[in-house]
């Protein structure tokens, strides 16, 4: 598991990256990438700053904690996605491909492993209004 940055087109990105080994394959899922602003770009690039500290002297956050938080991304996103959102999203990818149906991988992975789980067939609304009615009788 690791965050990283990587150029485009003179633009600096941040993503999250997760491996996955399983014993015989080696499993890679990413992250959304977003752009990094242009301020803290020229931080990173010409000043070598890691993004805390680039984020912190361009004044678009004050915590050099930031990344033990919702990362500077819940601050640039508006808090809609933070940094355990993306990392979560890089471990969804990595697991994706822990499916021997459609990828390799070693015998220890089970088929069915990333299968949609069956659909739950009780209606659970009826459930629920039955007991409710069970247990306004009962407090009568």
């Amino acid at each position: 598991m690791e965050s990283g940055l990587f150029q485009s087109d003179g633009k600096l990105f941040d993503v999250c990256a997760c491996a996955i080994d399983d014993g015989e394959q080696c499993h890679v899922g990413y992250s959304c990438a977003w752009e990094l602003p242009t301020e803290v770009t020229k931080k990173v690039l010409s000043e070598g700053m890691n993004l805390t500290d680039a984020f912190n002297a361009c004044e678009i956050c004050n915590d050099p904690n930031i990344g033990d938080k919702g990362g500077v991304l819940a601050i640039m996103s508006g808090n809609r996605v933070t940094r355990p959102d993306y990392t979560v999203q890089s471990i969804q990818m990595a697991i994706l491909a822990l499916n021997p149906r459609y990828y390799q991988c070693s015998a220890a992975v089970p088929e069915g492993i990333n299968d949609e789980p069956a659909p739950v067939t009780a209606d659970l609304g009826a459930a629920w209004v039955e007991q409710s009615k069970l247990v306004r009788a009962s407090a009568r």
